[in-house]
């Protein structure tokens, strides 16, 4: 049995079978499978980051294997998890499948974000032995800051009921995901995956 780093979560070839494929997951999601589509369709890997995910596999003994926790009602996971497809489509080596969060509870408490929040989506990367890489947690840093900012902003201006500001809150992230955001993404797992290369080369 190949164990996580840390033994924070045993994860076995077949535990890792039984999570969705992509195509799998499109069939089975009941949510926001619109908003899916449209993350999806509008993530863009550019050529010299694409070079260094599809080279990582090599690397890491041949094959990287992704768990990805999601749930299909979070904004996280249906703006995130199609980033993260993109990504592994930069070569046959990278593996990715889904779990259900709430389903999956045991692999969830082992990646608690701040350890105490089971954020989604959770991305567990390991190489072809199933030892832990790195973690990926539930958003960019500059989402962060930009949700924070919103939600300040919006509190502030009258007339808006709770429902309405969350949902012009949702509009300007989906906004500045389509301006910039999306890449964040990509430089923030392109950076998880840079230091576990570098601590294998130490």
């Amino acid at each position: 049995m190949a164990i996580l780093k840390g033994n924070r979560a045993s994860i076995t070839a077949e535990r890792f079978a039984q999570g969705y494929t992509w195509s799998e997951y499109l069939q089975v999601i009941q949510q926001n499978k619109e908003r899916f589509a449209e993350s999806y369709a509008e993530t863009r890997v550019n050529p010299d980051d694409c070079a260094f995910f599809a080279q990582v596999p090599g690397r890491v003994g041949g094959k990287l294997r992704v768990v990805a926790l999601a749930e299909d009602w979070c904004p996280d996971v249906y703006t995130n998890l199609p980033i993260l497809i993109k990504i592994a489509e930069c070569s046959p080596d990278i593996e990715v499948r889904i779990f259900p969060r709430d389903k999956n509870l045991d692999i969830m408490d082992a990646y608690l974000n701040r350890g105490q929040f089971r954020s989604i989506p959770t991305f567990v990367f390991l190489d072809s032995e199933f030892n832990e890489l790195g973690v990926w947690i539930e958003r960019p840093q500059a989402a962060n800051e930009l949700r924070e900012r919103l939600m300040q902003e919006l509190a502030q201006q009258s007339g808006l009921s709770e429902e309405e500001a969350r949902a012009e809150r949702s509009r300007r992230l989906r906004e500045a995901y389509r301006t910039g955001l999306r890449q964040e993404t990509i430089r923030e797992i392109r950076q998880v995956l840079e230091a576990a290369l570098a601590a294998r080369a130490d």
